[in-house]
């Protein structure tokens, strides 16, 4: 029997395509494995997002899934929405890299360049005589940092979470990759901290809002 994807996302069967994928981000970012320490039930959990997602966020495979859902029938699965183990788990890759980095620039952490309303999830490195943007980028990302310190409550924290904001700026400035990959290469406990601080501003903006 198929599972309730709505209930996994967190929103209603009438939601908008829109708000699909803000409740995606909220619960990617709230079941990540890198926020437990990668252990096997957060992965399971994080999966159980993904493969909501993957079936919500496509209109046509939406459909089929609610007909299937309301039709309640217990041999009913997911399999058929996935060709191999091996393109799920490229779509979790996927679908979680280009959240991220919309929630990082929707966050205030955003490369200087990314003035453009170009929604692309990938960031243009500064051309390697542009140190004043390099600069400039380290500090903007190093001031988020800051406040993933802050979440911890004291300045040791600050001090550090500045540490990782700039560590985040350097990686990425330097090797001309995008924010994400520069967030993988950095240490799981680095990694746990900018995605609570993300968690904290996603979750703070839809109160506000």
């Amino acid at each position: 029997m198929l599972p309730d994807h709505y209930k996994t996302l967190g929103c209603s069967p009438d939601a908008s395509q829109a708000q699909i994928r803000d409740a995606y981000k909220k619960a990617a970012l709230a079941t990540h494995p890198d926020r437990f320490g990668g252990s096997a039930e957060a992965t399971a959990r994080f999966q159980k997002v993904s493969d909501a997602y993957f079936i919500l966020s496509d209109e046509t495979r939406r459909r089929e899934y609610d007909a299937e859902y309301r039709s309640q029938n217990p041999y009913s699965d997911e399999s058929k929405y996935f060709s191999s183990d091996e393109e799920r788990q490229r779509k979790y890759q996927e679908d979680f890299m280009g959240a991220f980095e919309e929630m990082f620039r929707d966050a205030g952490m955003k490369t200087p360049g990314d003035e453009s309303e170009d929604s692309s999830s990938s960031f243009s490195a500064p051309p390697p005589s542009s140190s004043r943007r390099s600069k400039f980028y380290t500090i903007v990302t190093g001031a988020a940092g800051t406040v993933v310190g802050f979440t911890i409550a004291n300045m040791p924290g600050a001090l550090a979470g500045m540490a990782i904001g700039a560590k985040l700026g350097s990686i990425r400035d330097q090797k001309g990759k995008s924010v994400y990959a520069a967030f993988q290469e950095m240490p799981q406990s680095d990694r746990a901290k900018i995605l609570a601080e993300l968690a904290q501003r996603v979750f703070a903006s839809t109160l506000s809002g």
